[in-house]
């Protein structure tokens, strides 16, 4: 049950309430859930900008210090936990999307291709390439 107050009395059930006073009580509430998932969205649109132009991931990052903390007298164990079920909360309302490839990385990995393949082309030329490709990977040519 999601209220841990034991203190019942007062409550009634739906069905005991008049057809116009549940139909209130029940619009206040969805009212309620739709301004709660606008705000989420917002916030999750705005974290998802700020993952797409950043290299190092700010979600990951931020769970990585809060578990660095963990050991720190002066974070409340509360504090990280409303933070943690923050973090969960906005999470499934995005899909971070992949990176693209761009113009450039493409020309590079196919001047990198082209020298491999060509037995005329120079290794200065190739380690070249390859260097321009690297540019863009983290992979070792």
């Amino acid at each position: 049950m999601a209220n841990d107050n034991p203190n019942m009395t007062g409550l009634r059930s739906f069905n005991r309430m008049s057809r116009s006073e549940s139909t209130e009580i029940q619009s206040k509430g969805g009212k309620a859930s739709a301004s709660k998932r606008r705000e989420l969205k917002r916030i999750a649109d705005i974290v998802q900008l700020v993952r797409k132009e950043s290299d190092v991931d700010p979600v990951v990052t931020c769970v990585q210090g809060l578990f660095a903390k963990l050991t720190d007298n002066d974070l409340k164990i509360k504090d990280t936990l409303q933070l943690l079920s923050f973090i969960k909360a906005i999470e499934p309302e995005f899909k971070p999307e992949k990176k693209q490839s761009s113009i450039g990385e493409m020309l590079a990995f196919r001047n990198y291709i082209e020298a491999i393949g060509d037995p005329d082309i120079t290794q200065y030329e190739k380690d070249r390439r390859a260097a321009e490709l690297q540019k863009y990977t983290n992979v070792d040519l």
